[in-house]
């Protein structure tokens, strides 16, 4: 056997007759073609099946209709999912994909500045809910059958619903594309995808962190509790135990980070690598 297919043999297969779905077509199309984004999800999503002994194909689906497959029985995981409480309820989860800092709120300059009321003493937005109370002629855009975390997901229920621009969940094309279109006054958005898409120059805008989001958002396999299921969580979750304290998979976040970012983001990495490695033994 060459040194190539000995590689290849170390390598766990995929279960068979588990679909991988995701609802980011920029991303699909990325990596079906084999030439990722410049994204972390899409550089995390390549480096992580580079452990497989074949790369699957990932179709692009909208997540309420990945959703009913999961439902109807079909084996199907999808990829970078924010675990809730209700989430786990009903799916697998496998350990996080990817790291994210928490979302922010981004407000268009053609409103003025937040008023300190409304912002603790750490200058971050007490309730998004109450922000768009004192604005009641201001929109927030929100992309539709998306969690922020638990906390979050609560207080953006109690907007009001005419206040609510709801948008595909491609957080990465559509829904930065409307809000630089200015289709809302408020958005709130991972600082990572708004770095990827503009750099430095941010549109126009002013952000806020948030007091009831999470420091840290983590991305992982959403997928069906069947035989196939728990398999690949199985098997995911073991490849991604010896990617994280590797230099790869560090820099597939890395390099898509404001500079100011990188080594806050390096160490919860680390962080979370050694809090695992500490269960474990």
């Amino acid at each position: 056997m060459s040194h190539a297919g000995l590689l290849a043999a170390s390598k766990p297969n995929l279960p068979t007759g588990l679909q991988f779905h995701s609802d980011e077509p920029q991303l699909v199309a990325a990596f079906n073609s084999g030439q990722p984004l410049d994204t972390i999800s899409s550089a995390t999503l390549s480096l992580i099946f580079k452990s497989f002994s074949t790369q699957p194909e990932i179709l692009s689906v909208p997540f309420a209709r990945s959703l009913r497959f999961i439902e109807s029985g079909t084996s199907v995981c999808i990829t970078d999912k924010i675990k809730t409480p209700e989430r786990a309820d009903k799916y697998l989860f496998s350990l996080p994909m990817s790291f994210y800092q928490a979302q922010r709120l981004y407000q268009l300059q053609t409103l003025p500045p937040i008023s300190k009321r409304w912002l603790n003493e750490k200058g971050e937005i007490r309730r998004v809910s109450q922000v768009l109370k004192v604005h009641p002629n201001a929109r927030i855009l929100l992309p539709e059958h998306y969690s922020f975390g638990e906390r979050l997901d609560k207080d953006l229920n109690n907007i009001n619903p005419e206040q609510v621009v709801v948008t595909a969940s491609d957080i990465y094309s559509s829904y930065l594309d409307m809000f630089e279109a200015q289709r809302a006054e408020f958005t709130i958005l991972f600082p990572a995808a708004v770095y990827e898409r503009f750099g430095e120059r941010l549109p126009k805008a002013r952000s806020y962190n948030i007091e009831q989001a999470s420091e840290y958002i983590t991305g992982r396999f959403l997928c069906s509790n069947t035989a196939a299921g728990k398999q690949f969580i199985q098997l995911m979750n073991q490849v991604l135990r010896t990617l994280y304290g590797t230099q790869e998979y560090a820099e597939a976040h890395t390099r898509y980070l404001n500079s100011d970012d990188i080594p806050e983001v390096t160490r919860f990495i680390q962080h979370f690598a050694e809090t695992l490695n500490k269960l474990d033994e």
